[in-house]
């Protein structure tokens, strides 16, 4: 059997290596909150928060579809000009939808958790807009990382794996309160966006 050449498919596997570890690092922290909340709190406070975390993750998925579209009409090689303007449209309908969603969430969270999870989670429904301003800026910051990893730029990994850590370090700190995880959510999104768009001005180097 003829052995296959692994210098032709090295920079593919590194390729698919930056797609795994940013994509890990994106999704662990969309669900780090609720894991922590079921570790360091009772069953039923839990419960309602995984509730209310459902719901602010409709605007992640809502605005997901805009991340693939995005990705798949990159051209690493093409015209930075053509890439930038398929960047500025994803970013404004984004910004459309995701926006909208926030502010009817921000507006009545009340209304919108008992209409989607049930009346028994309004308790926790004055947690809704602070999740759902963090969840806000996770989609974008997963946007502008993605929209790296098209271009095969080799930071967009550390930049999630920051964000990352920084959550991580936050939660492990800070959990006496359930509020404590929403806070956390939040710093580890804004970390994220804040070294996703450090890193894609300065970080150029490509696989």
């Amino acid at each position: 059997l003829r052995r296959p050449d692994v210098g032709l498919i090295r920079p593919e596997l590194r390729y698919a290596g930056l797609v795994l570890l940013t994509s890990l690092a994106v999704n662990t922290i969309l669900s780090l909150d609720i894991l922590f909340a079921k570790h360091y709190f009772a069953p039923a406070e839990a419960g309602l928060y995984a509730g209310i975390a459902t719901v602010a993750r409709i605007m992640f998925f809502l605005t997901g579809p805009l991340t693939g579209v995005l990705v798949a009409s990159v051209v690493p090689q093409g015209p930075a000009a053509a890439n930038r303007a398929l960047l500025r449209r994803s970013v404004a309908l984004l910004v459309l939808l995701g926006g909208s969603a926030l502010g009817l969430f921000v507006w009545q969270p009340g209304w919108v958790t008992s209409l989607l999870v049930g009346p028994r989670y309004a308790e926790v429904a004055h947690l809704l807009p602070t999740l759902s301003l963090a969840i806000f800026i996770l989609s974008l910051a997963n946007l502008l990382l993605l929209y790296q990893v098209a271009l095969r730029r080799v930071w967009a990994a550390p930049a999630a794996i920051v964000g990352l850590g920084a959550m991580m370090a936050w939660l492990l700190m800070w959990h006496q309160q359930i509020a404590d995880i929403v806070t956390g959510l939040l710093a580890g999104s804004t970390i994220l966006l804040a070294t996703t768009l450090a890193t894609g001005w300065r970080g150029k180097r490509t696989l």
